[in-house]
């Protein structure tokens, strides 16, 4: 199975940051990781989809893919602490059967407090109904691929993926089920990650260069050219 992230030409300047991250607090990572973008040319394993929308180039990398599940992520949710593999191991194994998707990060606390209900059968995950708003989002979790090409739709991009993605699930009740984790199993930049619809973050920007200002008192090299980096969009 393969840790993947997900990123276009415009954004994938951040895949390096977001591996700085990760190899930071979880170093002991046991996936694969590829990344999927469209054209440019990256380092690395790389599924190259095209000048396609978000979801055509997810759908193209599935209908190609031999795996079954995946570990899927956007690349600018960037991990903020140590990672426990267990834990991650433990919710893979969720993932299958009729659950679709297992999230790894807690959601929104009105929403988690108010529509998960408790499984006996399953400790420290809640099922979240469908029909609600998140039951399809891009936030890290493992993913069924028949799942996912069941929700995905050709040419819509990831915001309208996870509102129509919604809609599509709302209906298949009978089919699948998503879990969401009672606390969170990796700790990332949820609220929509170090962008928003285009745009850099602040707080999240100014975590991220804190971040890297300590790591460069010891050290010289890529983090220095991606600190330089975050500073000059930072700048405009």
């Amino acid at each position: 199975m393969k840790l993947v992230i997900l990123t276009c030409d415009k954004y994938k300047w951040i895949v390096p940051i977001f591996n700085y991250f990760m190899q930071k607090y979880w170093p002991d990572n046991p996936y694969e990781t590829e990344v999927v973008t469209d054209l440019g040319f990256m380092n690395g394993k790389v599924f190259y989809a095209g000048n396609k929308s978000w979801a055509s180039r997810l759908i193209e990398y599935l209908c190609q893919s031999k795996e079954e599940k995946f570990l899927i992520t956007l690349e600018d949710y960037l991990i903020k602490s140590p990672v426990d593999t267990a834990r991650v191991k433990a919710a893979e194994k969720l993932c299958e059967g009729d659950v679709g998707y297992v999230r790894l990060s807690n959601g929104p606390y009105k929403y988690f407090t108010k529509h998960c209900r408790r499984n006996p059968d399953i400790e420290g995950f809640r099922e979240y109904p469908l029909e609600q708003r998140f039951s399809m989002v891009a936030h890290m979790g493992f993913f069924q691929k028949q799942f996912l090409l069941d929700v995905l739709r050709d040419g819509e991009d990831v915001w309208r993926t996870e509102n129509n993605g919604t809609k599509r699930l709302s209906k298949m009740k009978s089919k699948w089920r998503v879990l969401w984790p009672g606390t969170d199993i990796v700790d990332y930049m949820v609220n929509g990650g170090l962008m928003k619809k285009g745009r850099l973050r602040t707080h999240s920007l100014n975590w991220t260069l804190a971040h890297f200002k300590t790591e460069l008192l010891k050290q010289e090299g890529i983090e220095r050219g991606l600190y330089e980096s975050l500073q000059e969009r930072m700048a405009k």
